[in-house]
């Protein structure tokens, strides 16, 4: 029990993990002014819930039945097409569960979770055409892990199975796409993140350009550190929303 309970923990984590080490990782790159290496997120995450158990029964309990709530009814129908391709009612619910749960979201405030993978779908186009994929072994290696945290027949695997209404091949393939999903997003993030600190990155709107440009110089001076890492954060969500400008979004009903 101990063991699923720590798997069930992973799985609910892993999106806030990945978004922590995106964070630290920053300010490796402007610390060391080198090109960084991808950090293994899977190895990282590992180390760092190596401690047993993270939730109570009654924590678990009360995700489950969040996950339930929210994934009651939702289907594969296609509810938004960017670029073309389509995503539908069950993966937006999935990832409002992943984002907004009561576990761990305590702050009253919510995301949306149909922007949120908006944005995810148009970071994976922009991925694509940097030529940022995950390589054989590395999507070996989540694949792995993933069947190894969501192991068949568990009473908890069970619970989440019927809650999102799939069997367990349906639902370890789900996850093993969101997962490459995310995973593919924390190397676009150090991609972009480096080609703004390098100034590399140039886009036809001005205003942006002129802050990569101070952003440059920031990361040239070690006292301006922290500014530099403020700034290249808040340089990757705009440049989000430019890749949203851009796109063609369309809402399905």
């Amino acid at each position: 029990m101990l063991k699923n309970k720590k798997n069930i923990g992973i799985i609910i984590l892993t999106i806030i993990v990945i978004i922590l080490i995106i964070v630290l990782i920053y300010k490796t790159i402007i610390k060391n002014n080198n090109k960084p290496k991808i950090a293994n997120t899977q190895n990282i995450l590992e180390n760092k819930l190596n401690g047993g158990s993270i939730y109570s029964d009654e924590q678990i309990k009360t995700g489950i039945d969040e996950l339930n709530k929210i994934m009651k009814k939702k289907t594969n129908k296609n509810r938004v097409s960017v670029n073309g391709e389509k995503i539908t009612e069950r993966e937006i619910a999935f990832v409002d569960f992943q984002y907004n749960n009561s576990i761990i979201n305590n702050s009253g405030e919510k995301i949306n979770a149909e922007e949120q993978i908006i944005k995810e779908y148009l970071i994976e186009q922009d991925a694509k055409k940097e030529g940022i994929t995950l390589n054989e072994e590395e999507i070996e290696k989540i694949e792995k892990k993933i069947k190894k945290q969501a192991q068949k027949g568990s009473e908890e695997i069970e619970a989440i199975l019927k809650a999102v209404s799939m069997n367990y091949d349906e639902f370890i393939e789900f996850y093993i796409k969101r997962m490459k999903r995310l995973e593919v997003q924390t190397k676009w993030s150090l991609y972009i993140a480096e080609a703004i600190k390098s100034g590399e990155l140039n886009t036809d709107n001005s205003e942006f350009n002129a802050k990569c440009k101070r952003c440059k110089k920031y990361a040239e001076d070690k006292e301006k550190a922290p500014q530099a890492v403020n700034l290249i954060l808040e340089l990757i969500e705009e440049y989000k929303e430019l890749l949203k400008q851009k796109a063609k979004i369309e809402y399905i009903n």
